[in-house]
C-alpha cells in the first residue's frame, strides 16, 4: 500500500496512520530472516528456502570467534538442501595489513568449487559481511564481501573483495564454511526489501 498524504482539515483515521506506519517500516529496509550461533562445526548450512521472490538482494553478517590460521572461509550456493560444487565459482580478495598498510591478498580463483568470503586469522576474531545479489534467479549469482582477517601467509589485514557463481542455477540458500578445520561464532541473514 502507498504512503497516504493528508491536507488541512481531512480527518485521520487510525487505519490509514497504521498504513502508514507499515509501509514505512518496510519500505527499503532490511528483513532479518534467520540466524544463530554455531560451535566447532566444518559447515553452516542455511535453510532451504532462505532466498526467496520476496526480496532479491541479501546481506550475511558472519562473526566468527574460533578459526584455523591462513585458512580460507569459502561458500557454496544451495539448492534443496544440497551444495553445489560445480566449478563454476571465481572470486578475489585482497586488502590492507594493519601493521603497515601494505596491499596484501586473501587469495584469488576462476573455475573454483566454492567461493571466498575472506581469509581468516585465529588471533582475533574475524567479521565478514557480504551481500548476494539475485541468489534465487535463474542467472549468475554475484556476491561482494568486506572482512577482518588476514592475508595468505601475510599478517592480519582487512580485506575487500567478491565474485560470482558462473552460471544459471537457482540458489534457495548457501552454505559457508573453512577450507579445513571448524569455525565457531554467529550469523544473520537479512533480505533488502522490494520497494
Amino acid at each position: 500500500m502507498p504512503l497516504t498524504t493528508y491536507t488541512a482539515g481531512e480527518v485521520l483515521t487510525a487505519s490509514s496512520l497504521n498504513a502508514n506506519f507499515s509501509f514505512a517500516a518496510s519500505a527499503g529496509a532490511l528483513k532479518y530472516l534467520t540466524g544463530g550461533s554455531f560451535t566447532s562445526v566444518a559447515a553452516v548450512n542455511l535453510a532451504a528456502n532462505t532466498f526467496t521472490a520476496t526480496y532479491r538482494n541479501y546481506l550475511i553478517n558472519i562473526n566468527l570467534t574460533t578459526a584455523v590460521d591462513n585458512n580460507g572461509l569459502n561458500w557454496r550456493g544451495r539448492t534443496s538442501g544440497t551444495d553445489n560444487s560445480n566449478a563454476s565459482y571465481s572470486f578475489a580478495l585482497g586488502g590492507r595489513r594493519y601493521s603497515d598498510g601494505n596491499a596484501t591478498t586473501g587469495g584469488n580463483g576462476t573455475s573454483q568449487t566454492a567461493g571466498r568470503l575472506s581469509f581468516m586469522t585465529s588471533g582475533n576474531s574475524n567479521s565478514i559481511t557480504a551481500v548476494f545479489f539475485a541468489p534465487q534467479l535463474t542467472a549468475r549469482t554475484s556476491y561482494v564481501t568486506n572482512a577482518t582477517g588476514r592475508g595468505v601467509s601475510d599478517p592480519d589485514a582487512a580485506l575487500q573483495g567478491g565474485g560470482f557463481f558462473d552460471n544459471t542455477t537457482s540458489f534457495d540458500a548457501l552454505s559457508f564454511y573453512p577450507a579445513t578445520g571448524t569455525i565457531t561464532g554467529t550469523y544473520e541473514v537479512y533480505g533488502y526489501a522490494i520497494s
